[in-house]
């Protein structure tokens, strides 16, 4: 018997895994696709660009189980660094953005360094005691108003085709059917297994109903390939951009303490003081891995709050298979390009 249930527990983390892995990609496969249209990069820079973005997100999400917070957090690209890679690169000129990048690489690295020093010191402390529940409870009402004009925007097919499609807004109406039926109904297993079959038969429809866009395909040169570093170039130093980078990095502290007391929240666990200092330090290694592999710095999210509510899933194991899955896909450059047909 202990043996079958051994097994039923391993299958059970591998399926949870998976779950985990599916919910990594929605968060991670825009970014390389926005970034490189604003950069004006190549089919082949945008592809490798996804396979070092899916490489240090799984990489960033291991580094906080086990040496940062240790809860099953997800790591993925910031919403604020997201925007100053946006800002920046359409403002400058295309000949100046080889540049632009390089000094991005090298104001991650700075801010990497400047956050993990910052992890060993007691301020943390009395940053986090400012997060009340109002404070929190504020912070996850700005987030949810902030994600939904881009939910609504997919839902109603404007996203994809700049105007109202009512064949993505009956596919999207049956996603979240399923993932509520599941969430509310189903039992067991099943019961945590609601996102994954609704973004899969999400993307069955979609195919379905040729709404893919598969005209935009990326062109690997091979099938295995490691991560680069510095695919950007030799980091350059920019007083300006080192400036904003470590501006960003101290007003993502309040991003990353939020994140970590509401996912807790979540775990119905409580988070002690030093699993903030731990996860700032986290943050700031994770930050220097994102400089030195040329990709958007990441944070923890606070959407794992969300997921976690949702499946059940609250147990470590199921998260770390995730992030290896997730990793390991960053090897294989063709694997990138077929996930960026996954509908946004």
């Amino acid at each position: 018997m202990n043996d079958i249930s051994a097994r039923e527990s391993g299958f059970l983390s591998a399926v949870q895994g998976i779950q985990w892995a599916v919910f990594m990609l929605t968060n991670i496969i825009a970014v390389p696709v926005v970034i490189g249209a604003a950069f004006h990069m190549s089919p082949l820079e945008i592809s490798t660009f996804m396979q070092r973005m899916l490489f240090v997100s799984g990489t960033a999400t291991l580094i906080q189980v086990f040496f940062g917070h240790r809860i099953p957090v997800v790591e993925g690209p910031a919403g604020l660094w997201w925007a100053i890679f946006i800002l920046l690169g359409t403002m400058s000129a295309q000949g100046e953005q080889g540049m632009l990048l390089q000094q991005l690489e090298m104001g991650l690295i700075i801010a990497g360094v400047f956050l993990a020093i910052l992890g060993f010191l007691p301020i943390i402390e009395k940053i986090r005691v400012l997060f009340t529940p109002i404070v929190t409870g504020v912070y996850l009402i700005l987030l949810v108003s902030q994600l939904s004009g881009s939910f609504f925007k997919s839902m109603l097919g404007i996203t994809a085709t700049n105007q109202l499609n009512v064949k993505i807004t009956i596919i999207c109406l049956i996603e979240i059917i399923i993932i509520l039926l599941f969430s509310l109904k189903a039992k067991g297993i099943w019961k945590s297994m609601g996102p994954l079959v609704g973004i899969v038969t999400g993307w069955g429809l979609f195919h379905l109903f040729g709404l893919l866009q598969t005209g935009k395909s990326y062109e690997p040169t091979s099938w295995f390939a490691i991560p680069k570093l510095f695919s950007w170039g030799v980091p350059e130093f920019d007083v300006g951009i080192a400036l904003t980078s470590l501006i960003t990095s101290i007003v993502l502290i309040s991003n990353v303490i939020a994140s970590i007391l509401v996912v807790g929240i979540a775990l119905e666990k409580e988070i002690k003081p030093k699993q903030y200092q731990k996860a700032i330090f986290g943050n700031g290694v994770n930050l220097f891995v994102s400089g030195i592999f040329s990709v958007v710095g990441v944070v923890p999210l606070s959407v794992s709050a969300g997921f976690i509510t949702t499946t059940g899933i609250k147990a470590k194991r199921p998260l770390i298979i995730g992030a290896l899955i997730i990793l390991m896909i960053g090897f294989f450059p063709y694997l990138g390009g077929f996930l960026s047909t996954l509908p946004l």
